[in-house]
């Protein structure tokens, strides 16, 4: 989603592929500056400028938005999940689909990628099970 600053700002630059912090100041996003807003990050805002990924503290982000507002949630997803080119319909990107996996220990939830599963353990560990039939079906043997 679009927004343009209506005052300058302090932000920090993220890796792209990571999301961590990078060592560098933080920079100042411009005024008038032009920013695709990628959606909260605990307390602070995600956004991309000049091709860069950055962050900043939500109140800092709100006091450069008209009014204080900041986009709504649904309506940042929605603007992730789709895609709209000039006189074409929107189109729906992949996404993983996870589905719950019956345990007796840990949360688990599962998704099909090719050649195999995905497999998400509590919420924070993951694992890849080949299975490029996709025959397993969450059970564990006896």
């Amino acid at each position: 989603m679009k927004l343009t600053l209506n005052k300058s700002i302090e932000a920090k630059k993220l890796n792209k592929r990571t999301g961590a912090p990078s060592t560098e100041p933080e920079s100042t996003v411009p005024y008038g500056a032009i920013i695709d807003y990628q959606g909260p990050d605990g307390s602070a805002e995600r956004f991309m400028y000049m091709g860069e990924l950055f962050r900043c503290a939500h109140d800092l982000l709100a006091s450069a938005m008209e009014g204080g507002k900041m986009p709504k949630a649904a309506a940042v997803s929605d603007s992730l999940a789709t895609t709209v080119s000039a006189g074409e319909p929107a189109v729906q990107l992949p996404r993983l689909e996870f589905e719950a996996v019956p345990s007796t220990h840990h949360t688990l939830t599962r998704a099909k990628v090719p050649g195999g599963w995905l497999v998400v353990a509590g919420g924070s560990g993951i694992a890849f099970l080949p299975d490029a039939a996709h025959v397993w079906d969450g059970l564990s043997l006896p």
